[in-house]
């Protein structure tokens, strides 16, 4: 498989936007430094002393509603065969082409599916142009485009492929990949506009990479045209540190 993965450039204009948008924001991103820093503090003294912690504040809203969530989990009592079942079913539909939209609405998009079409008003989104070029809404809301690309799919084979070994499932994920790779590359289209949506991406390969290891179908080859794609997301990523994190 060659792809234009090995030699990869945010380009000029890209370098402009990550500018612009740093220039325009710099407070937010010392704001969020400054929440992180503070919410690992709290999780390392919690981490500390978690007996005192959860005494000392048995009424707290966390509390509550970690135990809500408990409860909630009980009642339904699903034993791990019912979780298997459930990831195998939902990993059968998305090989028959029907891919579920923001964990809720079901759409036939087609296995792979088109990585540019918005399903929802049949618009398809140019691929060879650099994504300063496409607009949020030029083509419906761009979220509808970017919904396959997130690879929430890596996560739904993952677990069919832990419950029953069947290499359907690795070999799906990096038909997929392949598919995407190809049809998307470093910079050019829809799916590369967002930071954010590049670190969805990136996590989800990431896990899958490892949930595949094992697999038949994760080969030397792949593996190696996977970190270039790696590579290559990290670096868009970086250009949008503050907001893709």
């Amino acid at each position: 498989m060659r792809l234009p993965w090995s030699r990869f450039s945010t380009g000029r204009r890209a370098r402009a936007h990550r500018a612009w948008r740093w220039a325009r924001a710099p407070a937010r991103a010392l704001v969020l430094r400054g929440l992180g820093c503070a919410l690992l503090a709290r999780a390392a003294r919690l981490g500390a002393n978690v007996d005192g912690a959860l005494h000392a504040a048995p009424d707290s809203r966390l509390h509550r509603g970690f135990e809500e969530l408990l409860e909630a989990h009980f009642r339904e009592h699903w034993r791990v065969a019912d979780y298997a079942r459930a990831a195998v079913a939902g990993a059968d539909v998305l090989l028959r082409g029907e891919w579920k939209y923001f964990s809720h609405v079901r759409v036939a998009a087609g296995f792979p599916p088109d990585w540019h079409r918005n399903p929802l008003s049949g618009e398809t989104a140019p691929a060879a142009v650099h994504w300063t070029e496409i607009g949020d809404f030029d083509y419906g809301d761009i979220k509808l485009i970017w919904e396959p690309g997130r690879f929430a799919s890596a996560f739904l084979l993952a677990r069919a492929y832990a419950a029953t070994g069947d290499e359907r499932y690795p070999a799906a994920f990096w038909s997929l990949l392949e598919d995407w790779a190809v049809r998307n590359p470093p910079q050019r289209g829809a799916n590369w506009k967002c930071g954010q949506e590049a670190a969805f991406r990136l996590m989800a390969w990431c896990f899958a990479l490892h949930a595949f290891a094992a697999s038949a179908s994760t080969t030397a080859e792949r593996v190696s045209a996977l970190l270039a794609m790696i590579a290559a997301h990290a670096e868009r990523i970086e250009g949008n540190l503050a907001y893709a994190r």
